[in-house]
């Protein structure tokens, strides 16, 4: 597993603005992500894990839908897995929840979803961890036949991942946290130059690393990981994680977390919120541009802060939402 370059520009000197050129490095920012290499490590796929098979005859009522009649040409669904202890899963079908209960403290879990109309179905599977965070959506294809039990088993949920702090100064430790299922190993994929990480789920799922990034140029990165049984079985990625890489010697008070909106202001209706300059739904090259052009001046857009002017500190928090 490798992490290579993802995107690379070149920013103009800003006249007084030391601290923009500082914070670029020499008049450059890479957007670093985390891509899968087979010729180093095994690249996660439920294609090569899950096993779905039919056979047996349905029971009679029960499972999600109740006791509703069943038809000739209704089919169960018995989905098995593993997760964190205490996630909270939820299994949609067809993009309507059809399932919501709490992982037992082993990891493991099983779902039987009756009355399933024959046919080709979307079951979509998410977790949400002990500390509220998400990890990302499965979703799996099933052709459900008429008078049958199809069973998807060795279905791993990828882990959760966050970083703490999820931005920092030039040689400073990020710490990798997250959940999955207990014993798990976590492979997570660094920036280039940096040794994949590897942790193990304790009993509770709950795992951590950390790394230096002391030999990262300053700019923003990206990493993800996933999961692996002891018995080869792969989770997918898991939702990719930004770290924020500043000078050393950035005052505290210009290092983003997770910025805020504006008592009162709802995020759905706020303009420019969270980075997207140009409401693109990417936080880019473009972004970035409209916030240099507005440098020092006031303009509500590029005033993330609100705080009357357009600084450091708003490009921090552009920043911290890169997508590139």
């Amino acid at each position: 597993m490798l992490c290579s370059a993802g995107e690379h520009f070149g920013v103009k000197a800003l006249g007084t603005a030391a601290a923009v050129i500082l914070l670029l490095g020499a008049g450059e920012l890479w957007a670093q992500t985390s891509n899968c290499t087979p010729a180093t490590l095994p690249c996660p796929s439920l294609d090569s894990t899950v096993s779905i098979t039919i056979g047996g005859s349905p029971g009679g009522g029960g499972g999600s839908s109740g006791n509703l009649p069943r038809e000739v040409t209704d089919g169960d669904v018995v989905i098995k897995g593993y997760s964190a202890p205490g996630s909270i899963v939820t299994i949609l079908r067809d993009g309507t929840v059809a399932a919501s209960f709490i992982t037992p403290i082993e990891g493991r879990f099983e779902r039987t979803l009756t009355i399933i109309p024959a046919g080709i179905h979307t079951f979509a599977l998410f977790a949400i961890d002990q500390e509220a965070h998400a990890t990302p959506t499965v979703a799996l294809s099933v052709s459900v036949a008429g008078g049958t039990v199809t069973t998807i088993a060795d279905l791993v949920m990828p882990p959760t991942l966050w970083a703490n702090p999820a931005a920092t100064t030039q040689g400073s430790p990020v710490a990798l946290n997250g959940f999955a299922a207990p014993g798990a190993e976590v492979f997570i994929a660094l920036p280039s130059g940096l040794p994949v990480l590897r942790a193990t789920a304790a009993g509770s799922g709950r795992f951590s690393a950390s790394f230096d990034t002391s030999v990262l140029s300053l700019g923003v990165y990206v990493v993800r990981g996933y999961a692996r049984l002891s018995g080869g079985l792969l989770s997918e990625f898991s939702s990719p994680v930004r770290v924020v890489v500043l000078p050393a010697g950035t005052p505290p008070e210009v290092i983003p977390t997770e910025p805020s909106l504006p008592p009162g202001e709802e995020e759905e209706v706020r303009t420019c919120a969270r980075g997207d300059l140009s409401n693109d739904s990417h936080v880019n090259l473009t972004d970035f541009s409209i916030l240099i052009y507005w440098w020092g001046s006031v303009n509500q857009c590029a005033d993330q802060n609100g705080d009357g002017s357009v600084n450091l500190t708003d490009l921090s928090i552009l920043l911290y939402w890169w997508t590139g």
